[in-house]
């Protein structure tokens, strides 16, 4: 995974964990409930670098499913440059299978490098089901800071 990928993908994370408001981007087999980022101060998310962020996101299915897919994108001038895909049910705590109308917790935790460079993007959330379709998906506004430049709470 190049550096790019990686900074893109806590650019993401940033942007989540700070969430009060967030952009649904097409959940069409389930809904979001709540999107918890920390630390996230303020909004957009400030990814410090040198910290630790943590995800969580609850949500609803419409649809059973046996496979959860997370796959994440960052959105910058535009372009949408994955960071990362994985088997949700296996490595962020949503127990599979999933039955509709039942309340659902993904967690992840990510690691902010100090090599990342500081950057400004969007980050493009998520959460897919076996026939493909997103039981969640949000966008947000993230920002990769030297902990000099970070704005303490």
């Amino acid at each position: 995974m190049n550096t790019l990928n990686i900074l893109v993908v806590f650019g993401t994370l940033s942007t989540i964990s700070a969430i009060h408001t967030f952009k649904d981007c097409g959940s069409t087999s389930g809904h979001i409930t709540s999107i918890t980022v920390n630390p996230c101060p303020s909004e957009p998310c400030a990814l410090v670098r040198g910290t630790n962020v943590s995800v969580e996101v609850d949500f609803v299915s419409n649809v059973h499913t046996n496979k959860v897919t997370t796959s994440v994108h960052g959105i910058i001038a535009g372009i949408p440059v994955p960071f990362m895909s994985t088997h949700s049910c296996t490595s962020n705590n949503v127990h599979c299978p999933i039955s509709p109308g039942v309340n659902n917790v993904y967690t992840n935790y990510i690691p902010v490098l100090q090599i990342y460079p500081e950057i400004s993007l969007l980050v493009k959330w998520e959460l897919i089901d076996e026939q493909g379709n997103d039981l969640a998906c949000f966008v947000m506004p993230a920002s990769i800071l030297d902990p000099s430049h970070a704005v303490v709470g």
